[in-house]
């Protein structure tokens, strides 16, 4: 096995979780979006620990992993740096900035999976990169959604050390100028993303998933209930979801299906075999309200993975 330390770069934050009973679709008149202003009465609300650098840590580290989480929190973080020393998750390149809050997410779903989500960075729209590391402590990088400056900055130091890094853009993808972009997509080792800011890819710098999946090592695309498809080399293909026995809330199963795939990576594992490990622990997290699943038996999830595919992953 590589290295299996992985820096992952990304936001720490406290998320509302909110439930609307039907769907917001019905509630949205789209022939009077310029007059729009409504409100949706929720049924249920809670309040968990998240942010994409977080919950991807989280989950590396059930996995077996050795997450490196460089965040920055602000005055109140100090229960998020406390829940990830109780983890042992290394906090040592996490700042605290004591003149701004912590991020915030605010995300309301409805009865159909529609979600809609609102996020004030706070602090995490303040980092800079760890410029100190030591590259002989990483065997593989992920740069959840940031800012165009930090993610650049961080694929680049990447590539210079011969770290293998996912540039995974998330929503922050609009912040993005066309060559921006490219040049993220050129540094990475792969792009992972779910099928609507695959779209917004599409568009931003004008060339279908196919050409885009030739400017990258792997380029995958979640597709939620739907599965997932990869592009690596020449080929593409697609594999089904692993079913939850029930889904509570979809948030935090994108993180769930990275760190599948980073496994699959440090352990020499086809891509495909990473991804099904990842879609097995998203059906898991998909279960409950939040996005840290208290703990895993890896048993349970590489079954949920072989009664899926077929097959057994690899030991």
């Amino acid at each position: 096995m590589k290295n299996r330390k992985v820096l992952v770069a990304g936001s720490v934050a406290y998320d509302t979780f909110l439930h609307y009973g039907k769907s917001f679709v019905d509630g949205i008149d789209p022939k009077a979006l310029d007059e729009l202003s409504m409100s949706f009465l929720m049924e249920s609300c809670t309040k968990n620990f998240g942010g994409t650098g977080l919950n991807s840590a989280w989950n590396l580290k059930l996995i077996g992993l050795a997450p490196i989480l460089t965040a920055t929190v602000g005055r109140d973080g100090d229960t998020c740096l406390q829940l990830l020393k109780e983890k042992k998750i290394r906090t040592d390149l996490i700042r605290k900035l004591d003149d701004e809050v912590t991020a915030n997410a605010t995300i309301a779903t409805d009865s159909e999976g529609h979600q809609i989500t609102f996020f004030h960075s706070g602090a995490s729209g303040l980092r800079s990169w760890p410029v100190d590391l030591n590259p002989k402590d990483i065997g593989y990088a992920i740069i959840t959604p940031s800012s165009p400056t930090l993610t650049l900055t961080g694929l680049l130091w990447c590539k210079e050390k011969n770290i293998p890094c996912i540039f995974d853009p998330g929503q922050e993808l609009l912040s993005f100028s066309k060559e921006e972009v490219l040049q993220a997509i050129a540094l990475s080792a792969g792009v992972v993303m779910n099928a609507y800011e695959a779209g917004l890819l599409t568009t931003l710098i004008d060339k279908p998933e196919e050409k885009i999946a030739k400017l990258t090592p792997y380029f995958i695309v979640t597709h939620g209930h739907h599965g997932f498809v990869i592009y690596e080399g020449q080929k593409m293909e697609g594999r089904p979801r692993v079913d939850a026995d029930i889904v509570i809330n979809p948030t935090g199963a994108g993180d769930a299906f990275r760190a599948g795939v980073i496994y699959g990576r440090l352990h020499d594992w086809t891509l495909m075999e990473g991804a099904q490990l990842g879609a097995a622990l998203a059906s898991k997290v998909v279960e409950q309200e939040g996005a840290l699943l208290p703990d895993i038996d890896i048993d349970e999830i590489r079954e949920r993975a072989k009664k899926t595919y077929g097959s057994p992953l690899p030991h």
